[in-house]
């Protein structure tokens, strides 16, 4: 799922209104493979692609919720495993934000 995700990324514009949800589910699969091999790099760049997805759609997109609430998700992950990022607070602001 992680190459087939990147291949995506790779071959399609940026400009496409699909890439932030591209990108979102690169972010998944990582995360996914995370939880089932607690391989550090792959949580972190679950983290970086999630982030990336939110910061690349408009902010009246109504998926916005949806990948504010899966970066949260990956960044709660990573602070309850690494205690990265240290300071929880933009992950609290981000959750404020989806809802």
């Amino acid at each position: 799922a992680i190459k087939h995700c990147r291949a995506v990324l790779d071959t399609h514009d940026p400009e496409d209104p699909h890439y932030p949800s591209y990108l979102d589910s690169l972010g998944h699969a990582l995360r996914s493979r995370f939880e089932l091999t607690g391989y550090r790099q792959d949580i972190e760049e679950a983290v970086e692609f999630h982030g990336v997805a939110v910061g690349t759609l408009d902010l009246a997109n109504i998926s916005r919720h949806t990948l504010i609430s899966n970066h949260v998700t990956a960044l709660s992950l990573c602070f309850r495993t690494f205690r990265k990022p240290e300071n929880p607070k933009k992950t609290l602001d981000l959750y404020r934000q989806a809802i």
